[in-house]
């Protein structure tokens, strides 16, 4: 089987997405990509990876900025999945990922099977109240995955060998944080005020 990479949100979540690819497969190669400096990614890389990059927070950016540098080096090595930590910022970066590659994302996907080309993953749908097993076609699929969908691998004696950082490419840049003036409350008609609550009977 082809490389599984996985993108983290922490050194952490990096050990539950390696333990999904091990279950995955036995013999895929995987690559770790990590939020955090070279310790981060050093911790993520011993989870079992043969190669860890480090995706440091931008000081003026996101996070998020990495998605163009990330498809251009899948679309390179052409890994079959790509396991992203399903947190706000991941689920950001694994869309932008997918859009760019024009590749199929499963949300909160579960038991992933990969055969060739062939990638099968349970989803939930009805707010939680289904299942869904749906199967796609393609050279690389997404997957977000839970912190807690696996129980974290076990750290290996030798971590993976570091990787130089895909650069964040014009990354959107944070300015600022304005406050925000609170909002004018305009009660002219206090009559017109009703409550459903009966404690609080009708003004």
């Amino acid at each position: 089987m082809r490389d599984i990479w996985i993108v983290a949100e922490n050194p952490a979540w990096a050990a539950v997405l390696a333990a999904g690819a091990q279950s995955i497969s036995k013999d895929a190669k995987i690559v770790a990509f990590v939020n955090g400096d070279e310790a981060a990614a050093k911790e993520a890389g011993s989870y079992g990876a043969a190669e860890a990059f480090a995706m440091p927070q931008p000081a003026d950016g996101l996070w998020e900025g990495y998605a163009a540098s990330l498809a251009e080096k899948a679309k390179a090595d052409k890994p079959a999945l790509i396991l992203v930590s399903a947190s706000k910022r991941g689920r950001d970066l694994g869309a932008q990922v997918a859009a760019i590659l024009d590749a199929p994302l499963f949300t909160d996907g579960k038991n992933v099977k990969v055969e060739g080309d062939k990638t099968t993953a349970q989803t939930m749908i009805y707010g939680g109240t289904g299942i869904k097993t749906a199967s796609v076609t393609a050279p690389t699929v997404l997957v977000t995955m839970g912190a807690k969908d696996y129980d974290p691998a076990a750290a290996a004696p030798a971590p993976a060998p570091l990787a130089t950082p895909p650069p964040p490419a014009a990354p959107a840049k944070v300015t600022g944080h304005p406050p925000r003036a609170p909002a004018p409350l305009h009660l002219s008609h206090p009559a017109d005020v009703a409550s459903a609550d009966p404690a609080f009977p009708d003004a």
